[in-house]
């Protein structure tokens, strides 16, 4: 049976969109297992290093390879999910027709035109490496890179203006994508690719893919997903709801003692991890309907929440700080 007007897009189109939005879901639930190597891949190193003084020579590319393939391999599920960074505070305010429309035009023409140069790009980038069997030289286990490379592709599956000028664009620019409500991390990948092909010719084609690889060989963040997968385990195991319900008994006395319990707990979640989100989440969720069935200023409530969640920023382990 046709499809009536106004119903929602055709019934091909909406089978194809279930299809892609499965394979985004199901890769990124696999790709999310490749913490739990990680993780044993650096147990094992601190281990070996500090008990029985014998290190291993595979444990660091093992490690920054797994984090790699982590970071770039879940941005189709990220994205999926809605989860990437995004300034809305504009855009939620809009029509749901609006924003369906203002996605619609920046992805045909930013994020498809964006993502299809940059899988160009890292295709050919990987297809040398292939050719040449490429080894991480400065490694005494020199490892094989070539596969690692390729995954920079699966994750993608006017000149003569003066640089003063040109840098204002690219600024006007991106405070105009972000205002909007497009994800940051495309924005920036999309106006790089733009200005600074225009700003410093076809060598931004090279630049684009060497940075996208030093970011993926870069060891310290590899404790990013660390963090995260210790804030999972915090949430899953219910410590979170032990932890304030405690403070909760101990501070009963003291008036306002609510705002010290979110403090507190706050405090502590952000010493065992450096996630953001999470705190603010978890204490909302535990904090504000008690907050508010006991009379308590709904204003001070959601300042001491976000004051709270927002320590996880300074007290280490920081993803903050390490990505700073």
């Amino acid at each position: 049976m046709a499809d009536s007007p106004g119903s929602g897009p055709p019934t091909a189109l909406r089978r194809w969109i279930t299809r892609i939005d499965q394979v985004s879901i199901w890769s990124g639930k696999l790709f999310a297992w490749l913490i739990i190597p990680m993780v044993g891949a650096l147990v094992y190193e601190v281990a070996a290093r500090y008990l029985f003084e014998r290190p291993t020579m595979w444990a660091y590319d093992m490690t920054f390879m797994l984090y790699g393939a982590h970071f770039m391999l879940g941005a189709a599920f990220t994205l999926q999910k809605g989860a990437h960074i995004r300034t809305d505070f504009i855009y939620r305010q809009w029509s749901e027709r609006a924003q369906a429309t203002v996605d619609l035009l920046i992805y045909l023409v930013c994020f498809f035109p964006g993502v299809g140069f940059f899988f160009w790009v890292s295709a050919n980038y990987a297809w040398k490496s292939w050719e040449q069997m490429e080894r991480v030289v400065t490694s005494p286990w020199m490892p094989i890179i070539y596969p690692f490379k390729s995954v920079i592709v699966l994750k993608a599956g006017a000149v003569g203006m003066s640089p003063e000028y040109l840098g204002l664009l690219s600024l006007a620019a991106l405070f105009l994508f972000i205002f909007i409500g497009f994800p940051i991390s495309f924005t920036l990948i999309f106006l790089g690719i733009v200005f600074g092909y225009i700003g410093f010719g076809k060598v931004v084609i090279f630049l684009m893919t060497l940075q996208v690889f030093t970011v993926m060989t870069e060891t310290l963040l590899a404790a990013v997903p660390l963090f995260l997968f210790m804030g999972y385990i915090l949430e899953r195991a219910g410590l979170m709801n032990r932890l304030f319900h405690g403070f909760q008994l101990l501070f009963a006395p003291v008036k306002g003692s609510l705002y010290i319990v979110v403090l507190a707990t706050a405090t502590l979640f952000a010493t065992a991890t450096g996630i953001v989100g999470a705190a603010v989440v978890i204490l909302s969720v535990m904090a504000a309907p008690i907050m508010q069935k006991s009379g308590y200023s709904p204003r001070l409530s959601a300042g001491s929440i976000a004051a709270g969640g927002t320590l996880g920023m300074l007290i280490p382990p920081s993803v903050m700080l390490v990505v700073m």
